[in-house]
This record gives C-alpha cells, sequence and structure tokens, in this order.
C-alpha cells in the first residue's frame, strides 16, 4: 500500500516537470534500483496514453563549469524547476521529464519524432567543491559525467562564459575519442551545441 502511494506520487512528481537525482554527486552512485521501481507506475501510464507502444525519449544533456547557468538555460528552454542561484546548485546529474506537447515551437517543422523530453542536468566540471566533497575517492567524476552525457544523449549542450578552456577542451578531446574507439553507445552520437552565456 504504502509502495504504491510513494510510486503514485513520483509519477505525479515526474510529471510534472520537477527535477530529481540520477547519479548522486556525493559518491557518484546510481539510484538506478530505486528510480526503476519509482518510476515503473510513470512509465506504465505514459505507455497506457500511447496506446500500449514504446515510449520515444529525446535526450538532452548539458555540461559546463560551475555557475555558467546551466540549470537557468534549461529551466527557460524546456518550464523544467532544476535548482538555480548563484554558486554551485547542482551536484551530480538530476532528470527532469517534459512532454512535447507541452512545449511551445515555433517552427512546425521543428515538431519532433519523439513523445517525450529527458534533460539531464550536470554538476559543473572542475568545481573545488566537488574536489573536497570526494576527498580524494575517485577525481574521474568530471570524465565520467561527461562520456555519460555524451553516450546517452540525442543532444549536448556545452555552455560557456567566455572561450572554451584547455581542461575543457582536453576533457572533451578524451571523452569523444573514448566514445569513438570504445563503441560503448548503442546510439548515434549526439548533436554537440555550443552556448556562450
Amino acid at each position: 500500500m504504502f509502495l504504491q502511494r510513494l510510486k503514485n506520487g513520483f509519477s505525479n512528481y515526474a510529471e510534472s516537470g520537477e527535477s530529481f537525482e540520477l547519479i548522486d554527486g556525493e559518491n557518484m552512485r546510481s539510484h538506478d534500483a530505486e528510480l526503476s521501481v519509482l518510476l515503473s507506475d510513470f512509465v506504465k501510464k505514459k505507455e497506457k496514453r500511447a496506446g500500449n507502444k514504446d515510449i520515444r525519449l529525446y535526450v538532452v544533456s548539458q555540461i559546463g563549469k560551475q555557475s555558467v547557468g546551466k540549470s537557468f538555460l534549461f529551466n527557460h528552454m524546456f518550464k523544467t524547476k532544476f535548482l538555480n542561484r548563484s554558486g554551485r546548485c547542482t551536484q551530480g546529474i538530476n532528470i527532469a521529464f517534459r512532454d512535447f506537447k507541452n512545449l511551445e515551437l515555433n517552427d512546425e517543422k521543428a515538431k519532433p519524432s519523439s513523445d517525450k523530453l529527458l534533460i539531464l542536468d550536470t554538476e559543473g566540471l572542475g568545481s573545488l567543491d566537488k574536489v573536497k566533497r570526494l576527498k580524494g575517492k575517485d577525481m574521474n567524476f568530471d570524465r565520467v559525467m561527461v562520456l555519460f552525457c555524451l553516450t546517452v544523449s540525442n543532444a549536448l549542450i556545452i555552455t560557456l562564459k567566455s572561450e572554451i578552456d584547455s581542461e575543457t577542451a582536453d576533457l572533451l578531446a578524451v571523452c569523444c575519442w573514448a566514445l569513438q574507439n570504445l563503441k560503448i553507445n548503442k546510439t548515434a552520437p549526439p548533436h554537440i551545441f555550443f552556448v556562450l552565456n
């Protein structure tokens, strides 16, 4: 009884565009077991509305240094509710769902072939808070996060305040090389967009 009420509540929460944590920024742990249980009702509702067809997702993720406005950009673009303030506000990778029908598209030709938009908001790259928080456990978090976004996304937005710094460029080069040569992704490589904020 309690689990069903929890699943229904979480389904309504996800449906509303609220964000939740996919990968924990404290210990780099994915909440996949818990999320699969909690999201099962959400997926069933969506499949039922789609006539029991699979839900087609379009995944958009964003990376960039801390405090470049990543969460703000997503909130403005997709009417999500990611935490948004000066300084660090996102830890790990947060996720939100949006229906394409709820978004205002200026161009009729821009209508997507997907049913649902899955949005991944990431922690800032090279964050000093992260170095302190992880206490030397795993300093590869930025690489894992970028490679994850490259692997699962249809579109990746790289948000910058000015020109790309050498550290970020090197990180992207290593992750793109890994994506291409390790053949770990099951989808086409993402479209990459740069946003100067």
